[in-house]
């Protein structure tokens, strides 16, 4: 209610913090979307990382089933791409602070011609170099902290290096869900 009162719109998806959902809440998780109302999640990393992820899950947009029913949330995963015989992010958050334009639009641009739709976040800390930081050590301060400076100049870079135009998450799950 209080995002909806902010936009002045319905607030129809949701990011869970970090990709925290995890293989063992699905039982409970698009269920409890659904109870709420709404249309699509982007909150499962469709790959293991020692943060966040789950191994195997689809990369493609789709409604998960889950317990042999299918949600009526459509599910908008993270695009991978494959690095060092890895599957990493590139258009977000850490990844899109952590490797170059270049390489970003390079990928982008390869699925745009491949027609596979992918989206572009990023958080307000990373635009905001003012944000107060956490008290983190180690590679969970780098994770944080790494290109934040640099962050709101590349996002822009890459937006401009992209031809096709955007859409919002809200737009094109409608468009898949028909009227």
């Amino acid at each position: 209610d209080v995002l909806q009162n902010i936009v002045g719109r319905p607030v129809l998806g949701f990011r869970a913090p970090s990709w925290s959902v995890k293989q063992d809440m699905l039982h409970w998780y698009y269920a409890t979307l659904e109870e709420a109302g709404l249309r699509y999640s982007s909150s499962v990393f469709p790959g293991h990382t020692y943060l966040y992820g789950i191994d195997g899950f689809p990369q493609h947009i789709h409604r998960p089933t889950i317990g042999g029913r299918t949600t009526s949330i459509v599910e908008i995963p993270q695009r991978l791409i494959r690095v060092f015989g890895r599957n990493l992010g590139f258009a977000g958050g850490f990844y899109l602070r952590f490797f170059p334009s270049w390489f970003i639009l390079h990928h982008i641009k390869r699925l745009n011609r491949e027609q596979i739709p992918l989206f572009l976040y990023l958080h307000p800390r990373e635009i905001d170099p003012q944000t107060p930081r956490l008290p983190l050590h180690g590679i969970d301060r780098i994770i944080q902290d790494w290109g934040v400076s640099s962050c709101k100049r590349k996002f822009l870079r890459v937006i401009d290096g992209i031809e096709q135009p955007f859409e919002t998450l809200a737009d094109y799950t409608a468009r898949l869900s028909g009227p």
